[in-house]
């Protein structure tokens, strides 16, 4: 049955004053106009972990609703909190599975596995998408002149970045070392050259959250980045996109750094010629 408990029911599975996730043996009789309810706490490791609640069409009161079904519950509830326990350590244990541990953000591996269904739908839907390969400029010798504490600073103060330029639905990734991915849906070339921009014209505001020296022998940190759109009117794999939004970056990396390349379409064999306009 996929409603959700009477709110008396809910209130009442934990008394005033108790600490929230402290064991109980917390039993709740409760009756609206229809039906009977009956919950009592689960546990597991000393503390509340969830609740089973029963209900069924009201016999006459609640009186003849004593027996069997409070005994179900008393005696399923152990492993039930037992079960509830385990498929929470899963679900924390998958999630840290697929996130950098540094930046929060997704990890290569699960970006792949995201973008597989991501991209499939493009075509599916026949709307556009982008990827953006971003790659942090100078990076190297920001670790090997003030340490990687304020690397690993100017990485997270990136990937905050790239949520606050996220819209649902978008996914971003910390593909390895200095470099990221972000993908937007429904987004066309125009679109994606005004995202990279915005990115771009954040840097100032990047610098001076961590606290980089001004050093005028130190060249400045800023972003190469890639950009490949997803035409669904072009047809081709995942492996094929990734690929143009990587030389795409990399062509930003051979014209001097800083700044974004517009990969050309997924027709064309020829490598970009020309930067996309900034």
């Amino acid at each position: 049955d996929p409603s959700m408990p009477p709110e008396p029911l809910l209130r009442a599975l934990r008394k005033p004053g108790d600490d929230p996730g402290a064991a109980s043996e917390h039993e709740i009789d409760f009756e609206d106009d229809e039906f009977i309810h009956q919950a009592v706490s689960v546990a597991h490791g000393g503390r509340v972990n969830g609740a089973i609640w029963l209900r069924w069409k009201k016999p006459g009161s609640l009186a003849q609703a004593d027996g069997l079904p409070r005994t179900l519950a008393q005696s399923a509830a152990r492993h039930i909190g037992i079960a509830i326990a385990h498929a929470s350590q899963w679900h924390i244990l998958n999630e840290l599975s697929r996130t950098d541990g540094l930046t929060g953000l997704l990890n290569r591996r699960a970006f792949t596995q995201d973008l597989a269904q991501r991209h499939a739908h493009r075509y599916r839907v026949q709307r556009p998408a982008a990827l953006l390969y971003i790659d942090v400029d100078n990076f190297k010798p920001v670790n090997d002149r003030f340490g990687h504490a304020l690397g690993d600073n100017v990485l997270r103060e990136l990937a905050a970045l790239l949520r606050s330029e996220s819209r649902a639905g978008d996914l971003g990734a910390r593909l390895g070392g200095d470099e990221f991915g972000l993908w937007l849906e429904d987004t066309d070339a125009a679109g994606a050259a005004i995202k990279a921009q915005h990115l771009l014209d954040a840097l100032p505001q990047l610098r001076s959250a961590v606290g980089l020296p001004s050093d005028a022998a130190l060249e400045p940190v800023g972003f190469s980045i890639g950009v490949a759109i997803v035409d669904p009117q072009i047809p081709e794999t995942l492996e094929q996109t990734m690929s143009r939004a990587d030389a795409a970056m990399y062509q930003v990396k051979h014209a001097g750094k800083g700044g974004l390349w517009l990969a050309p379409a997924a027709s064309s064999a020829n490598p970009a010629t020309e930067p996309a306009p900034c």
